[in-house]
């Protein structure tokens, strides 16, 4: 059971999930950028990038699997192009293979002029179910 004053990680960083335009099981995601999201360079922070990637890639993977599972990261490798410091990001991510344990999936982000501006591949373990208890994991 999730706790009952966690907050909804995408609704803290403003991100927005739908699923992919094409129905062909990826998603996509998209922020509008705000002050909040910038480094000390001024510029959207790599941390924003990185859970924009993770957030999406992990939500097709959701999409991917038999409801009432869950996935958790184990890798991600991620690619930054360009900088980018106003408008709106559009991340689209797919499942590229799937296992009984693992799945395997890739996303790219684009600003609003279309210009990719990162780019992740992620591999997910995945988990009987969607909440595990950390004792699950930990000796």
């Amino acid at each position: 059971m999730v706790h009952p004053e966690a907050k909804d990680f995408t609704e803290l960083v403003g991100l927005q999930i739908e699923r992919s335009r094409d129905d062909d099981g990826g998603c996509v995601s998209q922020l509008e950028l705000e002050p909040r999201h910038l480094s000390l360079a001024a510029r959207v922070h790599g941390g924003v990038l990185a859970t924009i990637l993770d957030t999406t890639m992990g939500a097709a993977v959701f999409r991917a699997i038999p409801q009432g599972r869950g996935c958790a990261t184990l890798s991600l490798n991620i690619n930054f192009f360009r900088p980018v410091v106003t408008g709106k990001l559009v991340c689209t991510a797919r499942v590229g293979n799937l296992t009984r344990q693992t799945a395997y999936a890739s996303g790219e982000i684009q600003d609003d002029a279309g210009r990719l501006i990162a780019s992740a591949t992620g591999t997910f373990f995945l988990t009987p179910t969607v909440e595990q208890s950390p004792r699950n994991f930990a000796p």
